[in-house]
Order: C-alpha cells, then sequence, then structure tokens
C-alpha cells in the first residue's frame, strides 16, 4: 500500500495533516465538512450512515446537531490514526484498513462511495488549508494516500461480500484511480 509512495508523497501529507491538527476545533470543522460535502454527492449514503435520507446537510442545525458531529469526529478520528501508522507500519496499517472494511461492508458500504469520500476529503482539506498550502504537488500527495488506503478498505469490503454469498463468486470491481484533473 504505502510502501510503493515516495517520502515526497508521504511527507506533503504528513506535514499538511499536522497544519489541520493547529487549527481550532479541526475534528469538527474537518468531519462536519467533509460529511456534509459527501451526502450532498452521495445522498442515498445517508441511511447507510445512519441518518434520515431527506436529511438537510445544507441545514445549519443538522450540521450542529451532537450526533452528526460526532460521527464526523469519529471519521476524522479514524483518518488520524491511520496518516499516523503511515511509514514503519504499513502492513499492520494496510490489515487495519482491511478490517474497517469488512465493518462498513456490513453496514451497506459500497465500493462506489470511496472515491466521493476522497473527493470530499480533499476538498475539505484543501479549503481549511488554502491555495498557498494546498498546492497542486500537495493535493495530487492526498490523491495518492488516500487512494492507496480506501483501496485495502475496499478490499476488506470485498472479503465480507465474497463470504456473505458463500458460493456466488461476485467480483468487486477495484477501486477507480481518481484522476486529479477532475479535482480541480
Amino acid at each position: 500500500m504505502v510502501a510503493a509512495m515516495s517520502f515526497k508523497t508521504i511527507n506533503n501529507v504528513i506535514e499538511t495533516w499536522e497544519t489541520i491538527r493547529r487549527m481550532p476545533e479541526w475534528e469538527k470543522e474537518i468531519g462536519v465538512g467533509l460529511f456534509a460535502k459527501f451526502f450532498k454527492m452521495e445522498p442515498e449514503a445517508k441511511a447507510i450512515f445512519g441518518f434520515r435520507e431527506d436529511l438537510d446537510v445544507t441545514d445549519y442545525k443538522v450540521l450542529i446537531s451532537p450526533r452528526f458531529v460526532a460521527h464526523a469526529m469519529q471519521f476524522v478520528t479514524m483518518i488520524d490514526k491511520a496518516l499516523n501508522m503511515m511509514g514503519p507500519s504499513d502492513e499492520m496499517l494496510s490489515e487495519i484498513l482491511m478490517d474497517i472494511g469488512a465493518k462498513h461492508a456490513r453496514y451497506g458500504v459500497k465500493p462506489e462511495y470511496f472515491p466521493t469520500m476522497g473527493k470530499a476529503l480533499v476538498s475539505v482539506v484543501g479549503s481549511n488549508l488554502g491555495e498557498d498550502v494546498f498546492t497542486m504537488e500537495v493535493q495530487e500527495s492526498w490523491i495518492e494516500v488516500y487512494n492507496a488506503m480506501s483501496h485495502d478498505m475496499i478490499k476488506g469490503l470485498g472479503e465480507v461480500y465474497t463470504v456473505k454469498k458463500n458460493d456466488i463468486s461476485t467480483e468487486i470491481e477495484p477501486q477507480q484511480q481518481v484522476d486529479s484533473a477532475i479535482w480541480t
């Protein structure tokens, strides 16, 4: 997974994540922004995350509701832990991400949600860092790291689906690698 990435790529992500972590209420800010964007792009995913399909993520009351904020912050904590494991613990990180993917498969998370979640994450990180810090090179680093991590989670999803469907072999499409040109 991460082992094939350059030091520069990993360093770009870790350094910019550290900048994010120094912001006031960073977990809440990133998490709420991320899920608001994700649910706008994938409205049917609301139910999978335990929210009503008619949840209006443009409503300020929704965005500050304790349940929405808690879920968003929990997701950011997971990202934080994964990014902290990058480097010497690549194999363990891959196994953990596959386990997380398997857990999410039981909730009904679909592989096609991962590129959308990645786009939302990179967008929120970029808007919080600003153009001076979030350069095209940094953006491409984030896309590469996200694709690698989500690949392991999707692999975990696939294993659960294979077991779940017993003898019926269903191919899970490999993760779409997101072309950085569509992110701009």
